[in-house]
């Protein structure tokens, strides 16, 4: 990763590290001891905008897509059918995560709530 580039990006502190991470006293050769992904929507092409207008309009569109599934799913009585097989997976429209099909499989609808709306990184 580092060939060809400078010597001394070696002595650079690391910003985190597994190694720092199983340690059980204080770290000091990395800012930080511990990491994570931070947060996992799934569907972040839907989620994350910079743009709060934009962001408000594509949530509402994948809710209304999610919420058109259910209703042809119940119109019909597909309850029996694996979701797998009767979802679309028109991936400009939606996303669909394990939790998202267990709420489809249950026939919870969802809404629009422009007070859930937040700032994701500062």
């Amino acid at each position: 990763m580092t060939n060809g580039l400078e010597d001394e990006f070696l002595d650079f502190i690391s910003i985190g590290n597994k190694e720092s991470r199983s340690q059980k006293r204080e770290v000091k050769d990395c800012i930080f001891k511990f990491f994570s992904n931070g947060l996992h929507s799934s569907r972040d092409s839907w989620v994350y905008n910079f743009n709060e207008k934009e962001l408000s309009n594509n949530i509402k569109k994948t809710i209304e897509f999610y919420n058109s599934q259910i209703n042809l799913w119940n119109q019909n009585n597909s309850r029996s059918s694996k979701v797998d097989d009767f979802v679309s997976y028109d991936d400009s429209q939606i996303s669909w995560s394990s939790t998202l099909k267990i709420n489809f499989k249950r026939g919870n609808i969802n809404h629009y709530k422009s007070n859930q709306i937040g700032t994701g990184i500062v």
